[in-house]
């Protein structure tokens, strides 16, 4: 799974370059210091902090909002509507496809 991350990551930089130069900057980018630094965007943290938490506390169910329990479907909704919410909200900016220049 990793190999496979690392070859996609690498392979969709080298693709999204006009030419070698702006490849290797990419490439360049990828392992400079700026891989250890924290996001400038600080306050996504506590939200990815949440996900990754409820991940873990649902990590025997076959997804993390699996909640069988009638009583906590209303809970459940609720959960779906926030975590659309902050899709929307801290979802970025809109980018250009990778494959619009082939």
């Amino acid at each position: 799974m990793l190999s496979t991350f690392f070859i996609n990551s690498h392979s969709l930089g080298l693709l999204r370059a006009e030419n070698v130069s702006q490849a290797f900057s990419y490439l360049g980018n990828m392992f400079s210091a700026s891989l250890f630094t924290i996001p400038q965007r600080r306050d996504t943290i506590p939200l990815i902090l949440i996900l990754v938490l409820v991940e873990w506390i649902q990590r025997k169910k076959q997804h993390g909002l699996e909640i069988d329990d009638v009583k906590f479907t209303a809970l459940r909704w609720v959960i779906y509507y926030l975590v659309i919410f902050i899709i929307l909200n801290f979802g970025g900016s809109q980018q250009q496809f990778i494959y619009f220049q082939f």
